[in-house]
């Protein structure tokens, strides 16, 4: 059965890139994943696969403006890593635009999570908008993933932004806002991780910022192996948790390792 994991968090906090290094450390354990973006306004398949032109024939888009039914429906709307047959992007293609489509349905997204569950993949990995006040798919996201997980830049605006976000959705159970696996991401030798830390509690997880990690997620590579100090402590961290989700364990982790 299909296991789901929202990435979610305030912008700038690397959201994509550990979509994408996570599903390259599961593919590293033998998993299968699928990478999903919520995002309507900023097409996502150029992001995830630069060296590739996909039209909007092979949209998510296209794929929920009709029902959905059966695994059969998916073909040519899931499109595979180059370097991994483990690792399949979905997201809104090039050239799309936020009024290319109407907003999405909530029992269409329903139905795709349904058959999603019949595939060959393990684990949805949601990369997730960073107000989910308007995306319904954020939303369903962070309510329904067994691994719901919130990224933060380690400054003011990573602070603000989880009390700002808290402050509404405490008032829905579902989003089991305090349940939720807290990451501070990028982080830099100059920044205020002590005094974010001290505001918002500790994170389960640090990742640093790698010029290696940045270089092979732009460049559309696997985001894994890396090279420089702070792209091993990335693998690191990510190995982690890719291991602790796999292993269906408890969170309670506050590792830095060097």
């Amino acid at each position: 059965m299909v296991k789901m994991i929202a990435v979610w968090g305030s912008n700038g906090s690397g959201k994509t890139t550990l979509c994408c290094a996570l599903a390259a450390q599961l593919a590293a354990l033998h998993k299968n994943s699928v990478i999903i973006s919520t995002d309507s306004s900023t097409p996502s398949l150029p992001v995830f696969l630069p060296n590739r032109y996909i039209t909007s024939d092979g949209s998510l888009g296209e794929l929920l403006s009709k029902p959905i039914s059966g695994v059969g429906a998916l073909r040519g709307y899931i499109h595979i890593h180059p370097s991994s047959e483990r690792i399949g992007f979905m997201g809104i293609a090039s050239d799309e635009t936020p009024i290319t489509y109407h907003s999405f349905k909530r029992d269409v997204m329903m139905s795709l999570l349904r058959v999603l569950n019949d595939s060959p993949f393990d684990y949805v990995i949601f990369d997730c908008q960073s107000n989910p006040v308007f995306d319904a798919m954020t939303q369903l996201a962070l309510s329904t993933s067994e691994y719901p997980i919130r990224m933060l830049t380690p400054d003011v605006r990573g602070v603000e932004f989880e009390k700002s976000q808290k402050g509404w959705l405490r008032g829905i159970p579902e989003m089991r806002v305090d349940g939720h696996i807290r990451i501070f991401s990028p982080v830099l030798r100059v920044s205020p991780l002590e005094q974010a830390v001290a505001v918002t509690g500790k994170g389960d997880y640090l990742l640093p910022f790698s010029e290696d990690v940045l270089g092979k997620s732009t460049a559309g590579q696997l985001v894994a192996g890396c090279h420089d100090r702070y792209g091993i402590q990335y693998d690191k961290q990510v190995n982690k948790l890719a291991e602790r989700i796999v292993g269906d364990e408890r969170y309670s982790i506050h590792d830095t390792d060097d």
